[in-house]
């Protein structure tokens, strides 16, 4: 009786974790060219989101703001493994569990805040993920 809760209990903890952490995501600029008016650089802001599983993913769901938290950038849900008929600048791409998105281009020494957060097909949503 004892060895079943202890096994029931380390299931049940080790699903809660799984269900906590479904991602993690970093961002990182490609530069693209040099505005020589302002001598900076202009870069994309990728985002690359590393995902534990993708089954029932529906979108993911991007902003990025001057403030924490902030949308007043970009507030942009990009629909799951479709990469056409996006706006002008923005970009999706997969392979595997790594899906890399395109963000906005701006120069290198912009200070941006960015949140990141999962919309699964049965209409959950994973905890927002935050980066600045």
């Amino acid at each position: 009786m004892r060895k079943t809760f202890t096994l029931l209990f380390v299931l049940l903890c080790t699903s809660l974790f799984a269900q906590t952490n479904p991602f993690s995501f970093t961002i990182y600029y490609q530069t693209t060219s040099t505005d020589t008016a302002v001598f900076d650089s202009l870069c994309n802001r990728i985002c690359e989101v590393n995902l534990e599983d993708t089954t029932g993913i529906a979108s993911i769901d991007v902003s990025v703001g001057t403030t924490g938290g902030g949308t007043d950038i970009l507030n942009y849900s990009f629909a799951f493994d479709v990469s056409q008929n996006l706006p002008a600048g923005l970009g999706y791409s997969r392979e595997g569990n790594k899906v890399k998105l395109i963000l906005l281009q701006t120069t290198h020494s912009d200070l941006y805040y960015y949140s990141v957060q999962l919309h699964y097909s049965n209409g959950q949503y994973s905890p927002t993920r935050m980066y600045n």
